[in-house]
């Protein structure tokens, strides 16, 4: 195994680890969420949520990603710092125009518990540009683990306040605030960011192709919302805000999708922004990358689908039970959206960040053209399902693009195979309840041992070596 293969296989068992204790965790959340938040103010939450993800994203314009991708082509550490402390420059302008822009928009749309949501919002650019700077100073471990005890802090805090103070949503905010910021102070012991950045280290010509970089940046997150978090605004404006809890609970399932796929997405775009300077091949490199990275995908949504419909009616209290119809529309618009956010990575990589938006745009249209029309008849159900179609053509349109860049190649037989069983699965799910998911989920557990029995052979002669290693040192 090369070193290429092994670093990456390296990182994805560290974000693996780390995000399965984080995302299980959160998941045995739900009972305690659909028990005690009602439809209507879960529906509201998340409507925040989106506005400060709005905000959050756009008016920073990405810079961590930005901020990452050039530290890793800096050899030295003090390259490394100088880069992070020509990136803070655009970051601190950006807490200042966020500031001001998100205050104003208070104003013409009432939000209850404002200042915690504008905190919220402010707290994940901080956890971003920790998150991106310790991955480019190489702290994979640190990442998993910091990101496993902030959840810890956050689960703690909302059984505190949710059953033993009776708050409402308020909480949810309160304690994903105080486990981000444990998170960044974990982080910050770490790798010192404080005190190895200063003025004196800014480039403006760093400072210049920063902004450059990350512009695209800006204004395809700009349109990925309106692909994501506008069809929460628009369920809770059109329908209401109980529709939109429904639809808010439906997407929690996702975490299982964004499980293997930001598991991978992670770990590549490390890979892939290291490589990206010295491969030649990059078009065989990126279509084997891609395949694999389908494989996974559809091989992950095989497995978590009829255990959804195992595990549903012990996590999902019966006020939510509509949430259910959304489920598979959801699941696969998680595994839609997480293969354009891989084919981004891509554009990233070979910096032709500027591509991004054209497929980001149409396919924004989509959906919300789409939402608009299905939303009267299939009331949540419509933004799940434009969702899909919208991250669909996205990916369609990258791949495209890409073909003519690099030369980029996907198989189409092969995921027109892997979508067989996944429509299977999804069948058996609507039709059926959960004695034959049961049943289903260990033919599909089987199956998937079945297509990874390479990779698991190599993580076994991977685990097996190492062990071999220890013992002759002892």
């Amino acid at each position: 195994m090369n070193k290429t293969k092994k670093n990456f296989l390296k990182s994805s068992i560290c974000y693996l680890l780390g995000n399965i204790l984080s995302k299980v965790v959160v998941v045995f959340l739900l009972p305690l969420y659909t028990h005690s938040i009602s439809p209507a103010d879960y529906g509201r939450y998340d409507l925040y949520v989106a506005f400060a993800n709005f905000f959050s994203t756009v008016l920073f314009c990405e810079i961590w990603i930005g901020t990452m991708r050039f530290m890793m082509e800096e050899k030295e550490l003090k390259g490394k710092f100088s880069v992070m402390s020509s990136s803070l420059v655009v970051y601190f302008s950006s807490v200042l125009l966020y500031l001001a822009s998100f205050s104003l928009f208070s104003l013409i749309v009432s939000i209850r518990y404002f200042p915690l949501v504008l905190l919220f919002g402010l707290m994940l650019t901080v956890q971003n540009y920790y998150l991106y700077a310790a991955r480019a100073l190489g702290k994979s471990v640190l990442v998993a683990l910091s990101g496993f005890i902030s959840t810890c802090v956050m689960v703690l805090l909302n059984v505190i306040f949710i059953k033993g103070f009776h708050m409402g949503y308020s909480s949810l905010f309160i304690a994903s605030i105080c486990g981000i910021l444990v998170q960044a102070v974990i982080l910050e012991c770490n790798i010192r960011l404080i005190g190895n950045v200063s003025l004196r280290q800014v480039s403006r010509d760093t400072v210049r192709k920063l902004v450059i970089y990350c512009l695209p940046y800006c204004l395809n997150s700009a349109a990925y919302w309106f692909l994501t978090g506008f069809n929460s605004v628009a369920v809770t404006s059109w329908i209401s805000s109980e529709q939109n809890g429904f639809y808010a609970i439906a997407n929690k399932f996702s975490v299982a999708v964004n499980l293997v796929g930001t598991c991978f997405s992670l770990a590549w775009q490390e890979t892939a922004f290291a490589k990206s300077s010295s491969q030649s091949e990059q078009g065989r490199f990126y279509s084997r990358a891609t395949d694999l990275y389908v494989k996974f995908v559809f091989c992950g949504l095989t497995v978590i689908v009829p255990a959804i419909g195992v595990a549903f009616d012990f996590l999902v209290g019966s006020q939510y039970s509509f949430a259910r119809r959304i489920i598979p529309l959801s699941l696969m618009g998680a595994a839609a959206n997480l293969f354009c956010v891989f084919l981004g990575n891509i554009f990233g990589a070979i910096k032709r960040t500027k591509y991004i938006f054209i497929s980001m745009v149409i396919s924004c249209l989509v959906n919300v053209g789409l939402l608009t029309w299905l939303i009267d008849d299939l009331m949540a159900q419509a933004a799940a399902l434009s969702l899909m179609i919208g991250c669909i053509v996205n990916a369609s349109i990258r791949l495209v693009l890409l073909r003519r860049l690099i030369d980029l190649r996907v198989n189409l037989l092969k995921i027109a195979l892997f979508a067989i069983p996944l429509g299977v699965v999804s069948v058996v799910f609507f039709l059926f309840g959960t004695a034959v998911n049961a049943v289903m989920l260990v033919i599909a557990l089987a199956y998937v041992c079945y297509v990874f029995r390479d990779m698991l052979g190599n993580l076994l002669r991977l685990a097996k070596g190492k062990l071999r290693r220890n013992t002759v040192n002892e």
